[in-house]
């Protein structure tokens, strides 16, 4: 499971342009930790990347 966990990780990291090596050493040391880990990054991001106006 870590290893198709880690790939989703990376290639979703790398369409998205979000760093993921944080994640990937949780995915390897502690499974699904790792998955939440990019989760919430990508949702902290893609906070960070929506305009203000579409905030309301």
């Amino acid at each position: 499971m870590d290893l198709f966990v880690g790939r989703y990780i990376y290639l979703e990291g790398q369409t998205k342009g979000i760093i993921t090596i944080h994640s990937l050493i949780l995915c390897l040391f502690f499974g699904p930790i790792g998955l939440l880990s990019h989760l919430i990054t990508s949702a902290i991001v893609n906070l960070r990347n929506t305009p203000t106006s579409e905030l309301g």
